[in-house]
């Protein structure tokens, strides 16, 4: 078709304009930079709000990892578009250099962390948060995993899957909607399958693993109503480095169980695998802030 033609040739020829610019360190730089995209830094800044008593705003970081993640990875399946081919460009990010090209994963994720959270931020983190979004975009071009197009689109998915999550929240908070608190979770807990299933459908099973047994640690917390009281970065900060050992010891396990030891957020993993990323996730939400609230309980006696 002559208008993907035409597209193909403008990607080709705007990433050929982006790769050929070369700067000390910024190779290094981009893959900082494209970090910020990535569903690990999201899930480990859900980890810290959670401890440190946010367990709401813990829960819609884990929300934006699951909308963006499902959505653009429906659509990488439906368009099917190869990624930028390591024989014409400098492919760096070899360790996301995986499956399908359109639209970016990365991209998504970051738009749609802006789009939600640029509500809840002052102006300067807002403004950061921002800036963010074409960073990560550019990265991802330099870094050689997607084109143009690829991109652009990522970002248009990710703000509507920001503002979708915004709107879903102010329905279940609107002063007409009072649902129990069963009703309420079976409600929230109906969409949330809904997209575990779309990324199981996708293979996603990794990222699967940790959303479902973040999902299912919050919902029995919800339960048992433990409630934590918020806590300054500071104040939470050996809490924090306690949960991230933890965190550490359960994913140096799924590495040594996975092939080879590398551990990737896409693909079929083995059950050993998928239990260790299950255990993490449910760790995140339930185990470790139990666990933490009984030793503490301990040493007032």
């Amino acid at each position: 078709m002559p208008f993907l033609e035409a597209l193909h040739l403008l990607d080709t020829s705007l990433l050929y304009a982006v790769q050929s610019i070369q700067l000390p360190f910024l190779a290094e730089a981009m893959l900082a930079v494209t970090f910020l995209g990535n569903p690990i830094f999201w899930i480990i800044v859900a980890a810290v709000l959670q401890w440190s008593g946010r367990e709401h705003k813990a829960f819609n970081a884990m929300n934006i990892v699951l909308f963006a993640g499902a959505i653009t990875g429906a659509l990488k399946h439906i368009a099917a578009t190869p990624r930028p081919s390591a024989a014409i460009f400098n492919v760096i990010a070899k360790d996301t250099y995986i499956g399908f090209s359109f639209p970016s994963g990365h991209t998504a994720v970051i738009a749609a962390a802006w789009a939600y959270w640029r509500k809840f931020l002052d102006k300067r983190a807002g403004v950061l948060l921002l800036i963010a979004v074409p960073l990560v975009a550019f990265s991802r071009l330099y870094l050689g995993a997607h084109f143009p197009s690829d991109v652009i689109a990522g970002a248009g998915i990710g703000v509507v899957a920001g503002l979708g999550l915004l709107w879903i929240n102010k329905e279940t908070r609107h002063a007409h909607f009072v649902p129990t608190k069963f009703e309420d979770s079976l409600a929230i807990a109906g969409l949330l399958a809904a997209g575990l299933l779309a990324l199981s459908l996708l293979k996603e099973f990794p990222l699967i693993a940790i959303l479902l047994g973040y999902y299912v640690g919050y919902f029995l917390a919800r339960e048992l109503e433990m409630d934590a009281v918020a806590e300054s970065l500071a104040k939470s900060l050996p809490k924090l480095a306690a949960g991230g050992i933890g965190s550490a010891a359960i994913l140096g396990a799924a590495v040594l169980a996975s092939p080879n030891g590398v551990l990737s957020l896409q693909g079929e993993v083995s059950t050993a695998v998928f239990v260790a990323l299950l255990f993490l996730g449910f760790w995140i939400s339930f185990a470790f802030p139990l666990l933490w609230e009984k030793v503490g309980q301990k040493g007032k006696q």
